[in-house]
């Protein structure tokens, strides 16, 4: 439809007016930075290994070269190191979408700071459930993410919009946007969940909002919106106890509840559900940001946003200043497709929705009251200074909301372990590695040339077949891709042997002796010999003395000892300790002169 076809539409007071939006929402993206580089305060000079891409004398920065990829690893340890230093973030110019009648039709968008606020994110992942008239599937424009509804009025999925009331405030919060196509829609990467609590007529009934409200929590939403109420003039008390009253204190803190204040034009009080404390009420404002003359004021209002005036046209356009948005209404006959100019709280509400959803899009963990508190403390202040009961705290400001939450750079994850090895060099490797995401694998490297292992466990077993020095390394990544890595230095040493060597002597006939031992323990890392000489006349012993010490992969030892008669025993020994000497073994050594030393020979036996 051409924008001279266009109609403004003033849309009455709805015996209910509901917007509600629920968000299952996604992780933020972090800032795009420059690969491959870090800004550092100083020169160059006070960076020395690094090099220098740009200095920038006046600001007393410098840009250093790193490698792509380890541009958080270099970021670390330079600030463990004292120094200032940072990514080299990337910024661009606010652009405004390419949709046909976004400027200057869509004055409200701006308003709320709409083009800044996508520059940092559009809600994608975030469950908006709408309870209205319902929702027309179609247009020129369209949604890009609607999911399964529910008709309340008559138990279906036939969610069909007959009114064209509900399609409208859809659109603001979920219109496809930048299509060059119509118009924009704030919260356009959020997906809409579309539930009928009103009639064709646009009036429901309580029993049906509170099953609505209901529904929605139950199918996953996590902000609602709803652009009805009853009219003002009744106060909360009236509505304790009823079906809605108790669906709304039901409703789980994760839920954000977006409620128009009333197009009663009343200055005692909003509307109910917006006057529950459950209920974020919102007022409407116009183009000029003055508050509209139909907007319910009081006490319990908590924001302003835009739902145009059509009594006034201060932008110029000849259409009035009310909110544009397609959908489908009933024109000469039949249902159409259009643009439309509406305008009431119900079209105000659906903005502060979707601001709801931008806002849990970037911090999923965000509930009412912390979403609520981030619209408050951000909003433009139009009235009386602080919260007044004419526009609550002021009108929203999504852009200055949104830089209210730390959008925060992904750390790579710092990796630590520990490990506990046994005498039998059997090890339990635990990692108490930490990210400020989540960590989704551990690759562990022994450094005993067997093959690495990744696991998701935060501990791994291995078992060693020797005793002696081993780097194991561990690398850890994190859900967004950045690694970490450390290593240890682990020196096994087997236990003191236990095994006593069996030995036995041989007379070689030549002023030599030969000993051979049998054992078997892995434990030994050498064997240590002594000898002792006996005196035949007296029939005793000399005092022992160790003769040799051999490596343990060696179990013979020939003594050339000159003749007589003499003893050995030997012994297994480790860093750890000694086992017990054999048993004395006695050999009579001929043919030689007395002599001495030794050599050692032969193969282990083991």
């Amino acid at each position: 439809m051409s924008l001279s076809k266009k109609q403004k539409v003033s849309a009455g007071v709805l015996i209910l007016m509901v917007s509600f939006c629920w968000a299952m929402v996604a992780s933020a993206a972090k800032p795009l930075y420059k690969p491959g580089q870090v800004v550092v305060k100083g020169t160059a000079a006070d960076y020395p290994g690094y090099e220098l891409i740009k200095e920038l004398p006046y600001s007393g920065y410098s840009v250093l070269k790193v490698p792509p990829g380890q541009e958080m690893a270099k970021l670390r340890k330079l600030r463990d190191k004292g120094h200032k230093v940072s990514l080299n973030f990337t910024l661009k110019k606010f652009a405004a979408p390419n949709d046909t009648y976004f400027s200057p039709y869509q004055w409200h968008m701006t308003a709320v700071q709409a083009e800044q606020a996508w520059d940092i994110t559009n809600g994608t992942g975030v469950k908006v459930a709408v309870l209205d008239t319902g929702f027309s599937a179609g247009g020129s424009d369209g949604v890009a993410c609607v999911l399964s509804g529910k008709n309340i009025i008559d138990g279906s999925a036939n969610v069909s919009d007959g009114d064209g009331h509900g399609t409208h405030v859809s659109g603001t919060i979920v219109q496809r946007t930048n299509n060059a196509t119509g118009t924009a829609g704030l919260a356009h990467g959020a997906c809409l969940m579309p539930v009928k609590v009103l009639n064709d007529s646009g009036s429901g009934t309580d029993a049906d909002i509170a099953e609505g409200i209901a529904w929605a929590i139950a199918n996953g939403a996590r902000v609602i919106n709803m652009s009805l109420g009853y009219p003002a003039g009744y106060s909360l008390s009236d509505f304790a106890g009823s079906a809605s009253y108790d669906a709304l204190n039901a409703a789980s803190d994760a839920v954000t509840i977006v409620v128009a204040s009333g197009n009663d034009g009343a200055s005692g009080g909003v509307s109910y559900p917006a006057s529950h404390p459950s209920a974020m009420a919102v007022g409407s404002t116009g183009f000029n940001n003055v508050i509209a003359p139909y907007s319910n004021q009081g006490n319990d209002l908590d924001l302003v946003a835009p739902g145009g005036n059509t009594q006034l046209d201060l932008n110029g356009d000849g259409y009035g200043d009310g909110v544009l948005q397609e959908t489908k209404l009933y024109t000469q006959g039949q249902m159409s497709w259009g643009y439309y100019f509406f305008q009431g709280t119900s079209m105000a509400a659906p903005h502060a929705a979707a601001a709801a959803a931008l806002l849990i899009s970037t911090d999923a963990s965000l509930n009412r009251s912390e979403v609520l508190s981030l619209l408050q403390s951000s909003a433009l202040d139009l009235g009386a200074a602080g919260l007044d009961p004419v526009y609550g705290y002021g009108l929203i400001q999504v852009a200055d909301a949104l830089s209210g939450l730390s959008t925060p750079v992904n750390q790579a994850p710092l990796a630590a372990f520990s490990g506990d090895c046994d005498s039998d060099f059997f090890c339990t490797f635990s990692s108490n590695s930490t990210d400020d995401g989540s960590i989704v694998n551990q690759h562990w490297s022994f450094g005993d040339g067997t093959a690495a292992e990744d696991t998701n466990a935060s501990s791994i077993e291995h078992q060693y077949v020797a005793a002696g020095d081993y780097t194991v390394n561990l690398t850890v990544t994190d859900n967004e891709g950045d690694s970490g890595m450390t290593s240890a230095l682990f020196t096994l040493v087997a236990a003191a042997p236990v095994e006593v060597p069996s030995v036995s002597a041989v007379d070689n006939n030549n002023g030599s002796a030969t000993l051979n031992w049998g054992y078997s323990d892995l434990a030994a890392s050498h064997f240590n010999i002594e000898r002792r000489k006996k005196n035949v006349r007296k029939g005793t012993w000399g005092g022992a003395s160790l003769i040799a010490t051999i490596p343990a992969d060696i179990s013979s030892y020939t003594d050339a000892s000159g003749k007589g008669t003499f003893g050995y025993r030997v012994r297994a020994s480790n860093e750890s300790g000694v086992s017990d000497w054999s048993t004395w073994v006695e050999v009579l050594v001929t043919s030689g002169s007395k002599g001495g030393g030794g050599r050692g020979g032969g193969k282990p036996s083991r």
